[in-house]
């Protein structure tokens, strides 16, 4: 029988267990070379002894280093060498006593399958535990190291991480989390950007509430404006063209005010109405007093000064919610826009105080308006209206704006009419041309107010509706990701994970002796392709291997056939 001969591809990776294993095999060589029938009882005790002694002492040196790596299967290690020892006196004895080529080649085939399972079954399946708790910082002792080992021992955080987590996740949950984490980050980003387009969508939303509340202000303290005025002149007149117009304009701002009453109570944002709620509560109660005093004004029981406190009182207050919307959480931009219109508000309101107060004025001797303090202090009040607006305007409000947002042309056109009314008309004529003037120059401004207002409803619909496109097209394309990532995740299941587990199938049955399952050639060249066509070349040397071992022991078989034949024919 041939000898057994050292191959690397043996090799455990520790010096000294591969020697033990080497001197191991070179006593069972000298089994191999003993001649049957002759063999010297001392020489056959010799040899078995010089193995008792050698494996007794490759067993200890292997359990005690299993002990310090606390391997986990070292019980059954251990009974499985006490088992070879108590079975080696037997197989001495046997050799002794049936000292034939059939005995002897069946104890050195033993022993050699033994040596081959102990090494590549036994011994390799501890390696791992060694090495592992060698790099874990613990040396091993005997002089041991570990050489040409087969495993990663890069010990880089990166490489001890990786590791770690190979053995908690499995290669498919791998590849899943692979998939996920790009799809969770990318959907993660998508929501954050679908958060601000909601928000500033949302903000678009209040910025169109609060132009609606601006235009019902707007309205209503320009009626009220022209009612103070023809209230002013009544009062400080008995000129009963003001009583008729009045009686109209009151018509007219007594609907405005059911409007924004209307308005304020059922349609308005509520994170609108919580800014202006003081308002809300007031409100109803600051109109009520303008009935007692409309009635007061109709029986000439109320002065010129009284008159005009009880209006601009009621207008600052109504004014008073359009500034209060500045501070809702919303858009910058859109602020300013609005702070804009409120400014140009305010500049026509100190207008039409201008107006009540000129209705006195203009009856006295001066053509100077500014000699009047009072109206001095209003035009001081414009001025810093036009400072606000022109501050918070954006270009395309102050372009349309234009003359009628510039002090120093509406101080001249304010002190040349003015003039012009007290040279060119008698007393009793003056009033109700100041009123016209006047009037005239809070028209265009009120104009000016609807347009701006108109503007910034356009601006504000446009915006909403780019936001609820981009929702749509952010939607769409998240959904369309979604679908190609899923099918990129069958792809990759279908093009790794099943293909190693065929491969990892085909392997296992390959150990159990089982040929029959191969691989067709692949049209495509990958690393899967390449272990397909690696697996497949070990399957046919091992198929041939079978192939030529079944027909040695054929022809073996035949050979003792026909000597036991001729032994007899010989008898």
């Amino acid at each position: 029988m041939t000898a057994l001969i050292w191959d690397e591809g043996m090799s455990v990776g520790i010096e000294v267990i591969d020697n033990d294993h080497k001197q191991i095999i070179a006593i069972l060589a000298k089994l191999t070379s003993v001649k049957h029938g002759k063999a010297d009882t001392q020489e056959i005790e010799a040899i078995f002894f010089e193995l008792s002694t050698c494996i007794s002492e490759h067993f200890a040196i292997e359990e005690a280093l299993l002990e310090q790596a606390e391997y986990s299967d070292i019980v059954a290690h251990k009974e499985s060498h006490q088992a070879f020892i108590d079975n080696l006196p037997k197989l001495k004895q046997q050799w002794l006593t049936h000292d034939n080529l059939a005995t002897s080649e069946s104890i050195t085939m033993f022993l050699y399958q033994w040596i081959i399972h102990h090494i590549l079954i036994e011994d390799l399946d501890y390696v791992s535990s060694l090495e592992k708790f060698h790099a874990d910082g613990e040396p091993l002792k005997l002089n041991d190291k570990p050489k040409n080992s087969a495993v990663d021992t890069n010990n880089s955080v990166l490489a001890k991480v990786s590791s770690a987590f190979a053995k908690k996740v499995k290669l498919s949950q791998r590849v899943l989390i692979t998939t996920l984490i790009p799809v969770l980050t990318v959907l993660l980003l998508c929501s954050f950007i679908l958060l601000d387009n909601y928000q500033r969508y949302k903000n678009i939303t209040l910025a169109i509430g609060l132009n609606n509340i601006i235009e019902q202000v707007n309205d209503v303290s320009h009626s009220l404006q022209a009612e103070r005025g023809l209230s002013s002149g009544l009062a400080s007149s008995d000129y009963q063209k003001f009583s008729q117009q009045l009686i109209e304009q009151r018509l007219v701002t007594d609907q405005a005010i059911s409007d924004i009453h209307y308005l304020l109570e059922h349609e308005i944002d509520p994170e609108i109405k919580r800014n202006i709620q003081g308002y809300l509560d007031d409100s109803r109660h600051d109109f009520e007093p303008l009935i007692e005093h409309r009635q007061k004004v109709d029986n000439r029981n109320v002065s010129f000064t009284k008159n005009y406190q009880v209006y601009t009182q009621l207008i600052e207050q109504l004014l008073s919610v359009s500034e209060h919307l500045i501070h809702v959480n919303m858009d910058s931009k859109l602020i300013n826009d609005i702070s804009a219109i409120n400014s140009i508000l305010l500049f026509k309101e100190y207008m039409g105080q201008v107006r009540a107060q000129g209705m006195s004025t203009v009856m006295a001797q001066s053509d100077n308006i500014y000699s009047n303090i009072a109206i001095s202090l209003l035009v001081g009040k414009q001025l810093n209206a036009l400072r606000v607006f022109h501050y918070s305007a954006s270009n395309e409000q102050k372009l349309f704006c234009a003359d009628y947002c510039d002090a120093i042309i509406n101080q001249q056109l304010l002190a040349q009419g003015f003039a012009h009314i007290v040279q060119e008309h008698s007393v009793e004529e003056r009033r109700e041309h100041w009123f016209d003037f006047m009037s005239i120059e809070i028209n265009n401004l009120k104009r000016v107010t609807d347009e701006l207002i108109q503007m910034f409803n356009v601006k504000v619909h446009q915006k909403s509706q780019q936001l609820e496109y981009n929702c749509y097209i952010l939607t769409a394309v998240i959904t369309l990701f979604l679908l190609i990532t899923s099918l990129f995740s069958m792809m990759l299941n279908c093009s790794i994970i099943s293909p190693i587990k065929q491969i990892t199938h085909a392997l296992n049955c390959l150990a159990k002796g089982q040929y029959n399952i191969h691989f067709k050639e692949s049209v495509v060249i990958d690393d899967i392709s390449a272990i397909k066509i690696a697996y497949e070349k070990l399957r046919r040397k091992l198929l041939q291997v079978n192939i030529f071992q079944a027909t040695v022991e054929q022809q073996k078989s035949e050979i003792d056939i026909e000597s036991l034949n001729k032994l007899i024919l010989n008898i």
